[in-house]
């Protein structure tokens, strides 16, 4: 009976051993148990500020274009990311694709405890183009007429010089910029081998058409940044032709002044004193044939550039002529359809660059030269 009472107190003593260790070993959680889950996300290139959504719940990226939320559990969510969003008054961006092959902005996720994910977004810049000729005059953008920008990988589109800008209650915010200025790509996003990375863009202008005048363009590529302008140098092959054409129309009212000047001064003199003047010569010259060595007036029939045909006497001499511009005593011309249309002065002095085809017409056909 005596021995009872120990094999009591040792039964007892391992029941309470065994609950002890019990209590201090944490059991595994039952295969239903839920875990947290962390969700980070991280924008390429890294922009601060950039709103997401998982099953409704916001979050944003930090300085470092980071943003973490903590899940209550692992399982499938929906995350939304923006598609286009306005960042300030000169850059926006537009989603390009996830990290894993997805390329909706919204799209379903299946977490585990720590899930990491890139974002990428191609990112535009608002530009100012400036464009200024070979001495560095700016031209107003009425003076272009067109300009081709091919990118850095290959892609060419042309635009008129004048950009009116887009605005009012039918254009979302993103879409928006003022006149003068335009929306230029700066960075695009890539998927290489070590996940998503961003690539800066660059432009050229290959051509650039002024005043109907197209020429081709090489200058150092551009690449658009925040507040910069891109200057944009244009051919002076446009001020050419109508420095040419002051130069003309100065040299002409020129010798027209000395005319004027010679006839009033030999008018003022008698008769008897004209005898050997250059005036008097120059009559007895006029009233005799022209010899070989002496001008003499073709009938000839100009084809323009822009279409006009012009008809008329042009002086013209067995010497070579090295005159930019030829005078023509004009008695028609037609435009570009053909049909009879009316002269104008300048018709009179046309630029030999601006002829397309000249023909000598028989002296049958021509009507009398003008007196």
């Amino acid at each position: 009976m005596s021995q009872l009472p120990k094999n009591l107190k040792r039964s007892a003593i391992a029941l309470l051993t065994v609950a002890a260790i019990g209590f201090l070993i944490p059991t595994a959680p039952a295969g239903g148990a839920t875990q947290v889950a962390t969700l980070s996300i991280e924008t390429v290139p890294a922009l601060r500020g950039i709103p997401f959504r998982v099953d409704g719940r916001p979050f944003v990226t930090d300085g470092q274009g980071v943003a973490h939320v903590t899940l209550p559990q692992t399982g499938v969510y929906e995350l939304a990311s923006p598609e286009r969003m306005l960042l300030g008054d000169e850059r926006r961006i537009e989603f390009a694709q996830w990290s894993d092959g997805a390329l909706d902005p919204s799209r379903r996720l299946d977490t585990q405890v720590t899930t990491r994910l890139q974002v990428g977004f191609n990112v535009d810049y608002l530009v100012k183009e400036i464009y200024r000729d070979e001495d560095g005059r700016t031209l107003s953008p009425e003076e272009i007429d067109s300009v081709t920008v091919v990118d850095d990988a290959g892609m060419s589109r042309t635009h008129s010089g004048v950009s009116a800008g887009l605005a009012g209650p039918t254009a979302l915010l993103w879409q928006r910029f003022p006149p003068g200025t335009r929306w230029l790509r700066a960075v695009r996003v890539v998927d290489g081998d070590q996940g998503l990375r961003a690539e800066k863009v660059s432009y050229e202008v290959s051509s650039i058409v002024v005043e109907g005048r197209r020429a081709e363009v090489t200058e150092d590529p551009y690449t658009p940044a925040a507040g910069g302008g891109w200057v944009i140098e244009a051919p002076a092959a446009g001020r050419s032709y109508t420095l040419i054409g002051v130069a003309v129309a100065l040299l002409l009212a020129g010798a027209f002044l000395t005319l004027i000047v010679v006839r009033r001064r030999h008018a003022s003199l008698p008769k008897h004193q004209l005898a050997g003047t250059p005036l008097r010569h120059a009559a007895r010259r006029a009233s005799r044939a022209p010899s070989d060595n002496e001008k003499r007036k073709d009938f000839v029939r100009v084809l323009l550039r822009n279409g006009r045909t012009i008809e008329g006497w042009k002086s013209s001499s067995p010497a070579p002529d090295d005159s930019q511009v030829m005078m023509i005593d004009v008695t028609k011309v037609l435009g570009p359809d053909g049909s009879l249309v009316q002269s104008v002065p300048l018709d009179s002095f046309v630029l030999r660059s601006q002829i397309v085809e000249l023909r000598e017409v028989g002296a049958d056909k021509a009507p009398a030269p003008s007196t």
